[in-house]
């Protein structure tokens, strides 16, 4: 549970503090592609590689629970830019 609170806890962060940035900052900035950027080293890429790669090796019961684990991961990233996106809207 610790992982998943944290997950959401970091892509929440990472999108405010982007939001904060681009409204205080002079210029023209485009916040989608700095909140994605942002978000790619959350995004569980080796866990899902490691998944395919024990299940394909007849590992069935570690390829599942790696897969869990990046779907788990996938969807703390999810729930904490759903609650920025939710925070915005409802802030206008």
């Amino acid at each position: 549970m610790h992982m998943f609170v944290e997950n959401i806890v970091c892509s929440l962060s990472v999108a405010v503090a982007i939001g904060f940035l681009t409204a205080a900052l002079p210029g023209t900035y485009d916040t989608d592609l700095l909140i994605i950027s942002c978000i790619m080293p959350f995004v569980p890429g080796a866990a899902i590689t490691n998944a395919v790669f024990d299940t394909l090796h007849g590992d069935y019961l570690s390829g599942l629970a790696r897969a869990a684990e990046a779907f788990v991961i996938a969807v703390a990233i999810g729930i904490g830019m759903g609650l920025f996106v939710m925070a915005v809207v409802l802030g206008r």
